[in-house]
């Protein structure tokens, strides 16, 4: 029983460092929004993001042409989306040498979406999915969409228009 628990602590810790390390060969990192960030209808959000330097004695990353946000949401077995930012800047320094952070913001749909799809009933995400021109042959994978789940606060707006009580 006792070689049982250890092997599991064991097998633990390599998947945690393993998976560590496959977050950190990624070529783009979301630093803003984070995981569940608390957001407030119409009010501008702050999107920061790293397009991560080429590895040392790694094969050529495979860096996107661009990268689109969309506004995601789904509930009762239907998905809804569309396109918040399109075309983000997706290129480190000096080809790869160093990595670059850049920021951007957009703006969240208004309260009157958010009665409409009221955040009780629908959960949030944004995509930022990263664009590669098609008539490139890749050498290696793709970097794959990044979905941060956010949340929605409805009673933390304040817009005259609500006489400062929220949606």
């Amino acid at each position: 029983m006792l070689l049982s628990k250890d092997f599991l602590i064991i097998a633990l810790c390599c998947l945690l460092l393993f998976s560590t390390t496959l977050a950190d060969d990624s070529l783009i990192k979301i630093k803003s929004p984070s995981l569940d960030q608390t957001l407030v209808p119409g009010k501008p959000i702050n999107i920061e993001y790293i397009i991560n330097a080429q590895k040392k004695n790694a094969p050529p990353p495979n860096y996107p042409s661009s990268m689109d946000v969309y506004f995601h949401w789904k509930g009762d077995s239907k998905e809804l989306e569309f396109k918040a930012v399109s075309g983000l800047v997706t290129q480190a320094i000096a080809n790869g040498a160093e990595s670059k952070t850049y920021r951007r913001t957009m703006k969240l749909p208004n309260c009157h979406f958010f009665k409409r799809y009221l955040p009780s009933e629908w959960s949030f995400t944004l995509v930022f999915q990263p664009n590669y021109p098609e008539s490139i042959d890749l050498i290696g994978p793709k970097q794959a969409n990044i979905v941060i789940p956010v949340r929605i606060n409805t009673t933390a707006t304040d817009d005259p228009h609500h006489n400062n009580r929220g949606c």
